[in-house]
């Protein structure tokens, strides 16, 4: 619906015609587009405005995506999610720590996840500011049974590959060298 109102007026006749084209393209395809083309703006032409221009239109489509496909989604009724992850968990603690790769923006797994006490490592650290540290997917959390020397471990890493509607980009703290924060989100 976004790039349906471009005008024009907006762009040369070859980028609406281009903007046309992909509307009916999936989301990432459309996004992968409209960064290509922000960086022609940005890189080739030097039109800020031009580029300032496809950032904002880039910014809707993101917010029209969460607002109609992520945020919508009802985590009371995926008992499907919870049944996989207890069968991850329960195999062999010889084992190595379980690497689930998504593509997805929500936060299902994490909340199956926690409703059944199994800890999501998403490569975050930190308690207040939440930042992005590839080395910490080698973390590890052992429960310990005190009337044996058993170890259970109950976590898995989570590689979200799309990014998450947790995940912010903030490249204003030193300390943050990736520029990614993660977000407590309201329920």
């Amino acid at each position: 619906r976004i790039l349906d109102d471009v005008k024009p007026t907006d762009f040369a006749e070859s980028i609406v015609t281009k903007l046309k084209a992909i509307k009916d393209a999936r989301p990432e395809q459309i996004l992968d587009q409209l960064s290509q083309i922000q960086s022609y703006f940005e890189n080739v032409e030097g039109s800020t405005e031009h580029a300032t221009k496809i950032k904002e239109i880039i910014s809707q489509i993101k917010k029209q995506f969460l607002d109609d496909c992520v945020i919508p989604i009802d985590y009371s009724r995926n008992e499907y999610h919870k049944l996989l992850l207890k069968k991850i968990i329960s195999r062999p603690s010889s084992l190595n720590k379980v690497n689930i790769f998504t593509i997805n923006y929500d936060l299902l797994i994490e909340k199956m996840a926690e409703d059944i006490e199994i800890v999501v490592n998403n490569g975050f650290v930190g308690f207040h500011n939440r930042t992005f540290l590839p080395s910490a997917f080698k973390l590890n959390l052992f429960l310990r049974e005190a009337t044996t020397s058993k170890q259970f471990s109950r976590v898995i890493n989570l590689f979200k590959l799309h990014g998450s509607i947790s995940w912010r980009f903030n490249d204003e703290n030193q300390n943050n060298p990736y520029g990614l924060e993660e977000v407590q989100l309201p329920q």
